[in-house]
């Protein structure tokens, strides 16, 4: 059940088993740090496991890089089912973590995000964004919020909400096809812009370093 602009939930079957080894994840971090082309390793889950949300995946690549690199790791996964995967993320040593909400408004979400609705459900993400930005360190747990699937008062919520809980919202932008029309125009895509900037002023929520994330700073993926 992926997303609708998305091929997260959309992989073949079978990709888990041709997943990178552990030892050529290692070598690329390597190679990329010693040319000079990536600052800091960014793990995007293949896999997604609704008890877990995707970390046990993830587990022995993040322990690897600890191992052998000093390093500022960041992950991207699901909301786990309990807590106790979130404490255990922090304490393999990941340094930044996400839960893409994607969307606020819960008919967005529903009309948009239909397996994140259906398997892990929309308070399930805001309470585990929330759980996790009391274990984390300030500003190092995000979420992204599509902007243009949904109307900018309701984006402009997502990001209050975001923010109250210590958690650094991060808008993307959704590119339409043909025959979907942008719910945001270009002046209030503006205004919601600098609405999170002040939000995230406000709350003391720093993003440089998700910043440089989204500008392209050669994350590395597995």
């Amino acid at each position: 059940a992926p997303c609708s602009f998305c091929r997260e939930g959309a992989r073949p079957p079978g990709e888990r088993e041709r997943a990178a080894t552990i030892a050529d994840v290692v070598e690329v971090v390597r190679a990329a740090f010693e040319e000079g082309a990536a600052e800091f390793v960014f793990f995007n889950s293949s896999v997604y496991d609704a008890e877990d949300g995707g970390i046990d995946f993830l587990t022995p690549y993040v322990e690897a890089v600890r191992k052998h690199f000093d390093t500022f790791v960041a992950v991207q996964l699901h909301p786990p089912r309990t807590n106790a995967w979130i404490d255990r993320t922090y304490a393999m040593g990941v340094d930044a973590l996400s839960y893409n909400l994607e969307l606020f408004d819960p008919d967005a979400l529903g009309r948009h995000c239909i397996g994140r609705v259906r398997y892990i459900g929309r308070e399930r993400y805001l309470e585990a964004l929330a759980y996790a930005a009391g274990v984390f360190p300030a500003g190092t747990v995000w979420s992204d919020l599509v902007l243009g699937l949904e109307p900018a008062d309701t984006t402009v919520a997502g990001i209050d909400a975001l923010a109250a809980a210590g958690v650094v919202p991060v808008l993307s932008v959704h590119h339409p096809g043909p025959d979907t029309i942008p719910q945001v125009t270009a002046d209030e895509a503006a205004a919601v812009v600098g609405h999170l900037h002040r939000a995230a002023r406000d709350r003391r929520l720093s993003v440089t370093w998700i910043r440089d994330l989204a500008l392209g700073i050669t994350p590395l993926e597995a």
